[in-house]
């Protein structure tokens, strides 16, 4: 390893990367005391905080394991290996290497706050106050530990008291432009809409390529109802980072609440193509071509998202509708019982399904799943208009009349209500009442006379009904 004396370059100035590969060479050729024999600890150690630096954690971490054969009882090393194993996601053996740098430096605030941002990464929000209280006890005015306390108020739902901190931060320079980051978000949280559109934008002012910062503006204007702009800053967030899944498919949702449904299909594709298994994206992606009346292709993607999610009930409802508008009732049928035995509080799946009951002849069925569907939601007047229609057509007047005149009574211009209620007199051979509702009906569409007599062709005739006919 004589690169190590040959180099005369410090590390601090950034050493050439075809010395780190050099470096990387030997140490996957030498063995330990090869190592030991040939190494400066000064070089290692400044090589490691070099790593650090330019994000090669896996090689801050090789280095870090030759120094510490070297320097075993180095709280520093065992410290910058923690770091190095947390930015690669490996958090128990991080605070492994974290607790041997406390029992070296157990008075150490900026160590306990490294341990209190491993424990907050990991969920372990009560676990990761207590080192920052702790942090805070051996220096009040640790900056690292006070933004660290901020995020864990904000990641538990403590919106207002991270907002006091982060608001405290955006005097000093070194933290202004992150903490407007983070107002942004705990204004969101509060739902204070309009800050945290002021807190982003003031944000990308100072740093315009946070693609994440363009990406949630584009959530909040998208909830004000403004899609074209939110697209616009899902676009900019797609120009930053174009593989940013999340951007083109919350793009996909604008264009699709725009009724640009063949864009928006675009958009979803463009996400998937980063994550195959995107089930909310497939989903919506059917749903658009269901909307287009593209059945087969919305069938497909519901079919693939359901490959991958087997227990969707939204997917599986989707493909039943499909199926229902193609004819192919016993299909649709299958998919809506699969549905229900999921989720059997859904009262449009309960309605879709009465409907393809009723189309396949399966009347009992049918009535009891537009009972069902009605108990969920009683407030569905279409539900309730199809019922009684049901009830009508197997002679059950009297329980139809009661359904068609709640339906009246929600809507009073409802000229279908009419209709049925004067059907249902007529069933119940309660002709005046009829000829009222029919007055009724008529008054609102008078295209309802022509149903009537191809539907009634002996009861037209009546004397009665002629003269409501105006014949």
């Amino acid at each position: 390893m004589e690169f190590f004396d040959s180099y005369n370059e410090p590390l601090h100035s950034e050493p050439h990367e075809s010395y780190l590969d050099g470096l990387r060479e030997s140490l996957n050729k030498a063995d330990a005391d090869a190592i030991r024999s040939s190494a400066s600890t000064d070089t290692l150690e400044e090589l490691i905080q070099y790593c650090l630096e330019h994000e090669k954690f896996s090689d801050a971490l090789r280095f870090a394991d030759v120094l510490l054969e070297l320097l075993p009882y180095s709280g520093d090393v065992w410290q910058k290996r923690g770091i190095a194993l947390n930015e690669l996601d490996r958090n128990e053996e991080a605070l492994e290497a974290f607790n041997h740098a406390l029992a070296l430096n157990p008075a150490d605030d900026d160590l306990l706050t490294q341990v209190a941002a491993v424990h907050c990464d990991t969920g372990n929000y009560e676990t990761a106050m207590e080192y920052i209280e702790r942090a805070l006890a051996l220096n009040p005015t640790s900056e690292e530990a006070l933004w660290n306390k901020a995020i864990v108020f904000e990641r538990t739902d403590r919106a207002k008291e991270a907002t006091a901190i982060f608001q405290s931060f955006l005097k000093n320079p070194a933290y202004a432009t992150s903490a407007l980051y983070e107002l942004g978000y705990c204004s969101d949280s509060l739902n204070n809409i309009e800050e945290a559109t002021r807190f982003y934008e003031d944000h990308i002012t100072e740093n315009p390529y946070n693609s994440s910062a363009w990406y949630n503006l584009g959530i909040l204007y998208g909830r004000r109802g403004m899609h074209q702009k939110a697209i616009e800053h899902y676009d900019m967030a797609l120009a930053i980072k174009e593989d940013f899944a999340a951007a083109w498919f919350n793009r996909g949702n604008m264009l699709s609440q725009m009724h640009k449904l063949n864009e928006a299909i675009e958009s979803y594709k463009n996400g998937i193509a980063i994550e195959p298994q995107d089930v909310p994206a497939l989903h919506n992606i059917g749903n658009a071509y269901l909307e287009l009346g593209k059945h087969r292709d919305a069938i497909r993607c519901f079919a693939l998202a359901l490959k991958f999610q087997p227990d969707n009930v939204e997917s599986l409802f989707g493909r039943g509708c499909c199926y229902d508008e193609m004819g192919e009732y016993r299909r649709a049928l299958e998919d809506f019982d699969r549905a229900l035995s999921i989720d059997g509080s859904d009262s449009d799946i309960w309605y879709a399904k009465a409907d393809v009951e009723y189309n396949l002849g399966m009347f009992k069925s049918a009535l009891l799943s537009y009972h069902i569907a009605l108990e969920i939601d009683p407030n569905d007047f279409e539900c309730a208009l199809d019922y009684a229609e049901t009830l009508w057509e197997t002679g059950q007047f009297r329980q139809a009349l009661a359904l068609f005149e709640r339906c009246c009574a929600h809507n009073e211009a409802w000229a279908e209500a009419h209709y049925g209620r004067a059907k249902s007199y007529i069933g119940l051979d309660q002709n005046q009442d009829a000829y009222f509702a029919l007055e009724q009906a008529f008054a609102r569409n008078p295209n309802l006379i022509q149903e009537f007599k191809k539907e009634f062709p002996i009861i037209s005739g009546q004397r009665i009904f002629r003269r409501l006919l105006g014949e």
